[in-house]
């Protein structure tokens, strides 16, 4: 019983420091970040990975290209802004004017209501040293991965994704940090 016990403990001393960094990491994403990107530039790349998951949707599917094609436009969204601030286990962030949201990580999900007016849950997770949040509703939904590249420059994945595209539309953008 004392043998487990002391690799119970030498495992979550071991741990620590692993712990800590991905947080130190994360931390590093606080504070508010600025498109370091021509808009258009990323316009264009998320309008290639549209046409990309167009050209592989077939059947009954592909007849409602017309539809998908401004559906995902519409809201494959671009923040010019983020206010993003990790303190603790809470996440707090803002894209653009919309108002802040909080979660805290790896607590479960938080429904909200899309523009859509769909219900989404909100998830938020601390990923060695990236952050990520996931919203999943009954359609599809979106990820985003905040990924620090050093004190001033800040990678976002965005991915969205659907029951019924062959695979998910995904995007990147760099930010620079102004504050």
């Amino acid at each position: 019983m004392r043998h487990i016990a002391l690799t119970a403990l030498l495992i979550t001393a071991l741990s620590l420091p692993a712990i800590a960094s991905a947080g130190d990491s994360a931390a590093q994403l606080s504070g508010t970040w600025v498109l370091a990107e021509q808009e258009d530039t990323i316009r264009t790349r998320i309008d290639d990975a549209i046409e990309s998951i167009m050209d592989q949707m077939e059947g009954v599917y592909a007849a409602f290209r017309w539809v998908a094609r401004p559906q995902l436009r519409k809201f494959a969204k671009v923040c010019e802004r983020y206010e993003l601030r990790v303190d603790g286990d809470q996440f707090t962030w803002r894209c653009d004017d919309d108002g802040a949201q909080e979660r805290v990580f790896g607590k479960g999900s938080a429904p909200i209501i899309g523009e859509d007016g769909n219900i989404y849950d909100v998830r938020v997770a601390l990923n060695d040293s990236a952050i990520s949040m996931t919203s999943d509703g009954a359609s599809g939904g979106e990820r985003a991965e905040f990924l620090p590249r050093d004190g001033s420059t800040m990678v976002v994945r965005k991915a969205m994704y659907s029951p019924h595209m062959p695979d998910e539309v995904s995007w990147t953008m760099r930010y620079r940090r102004v504050q």
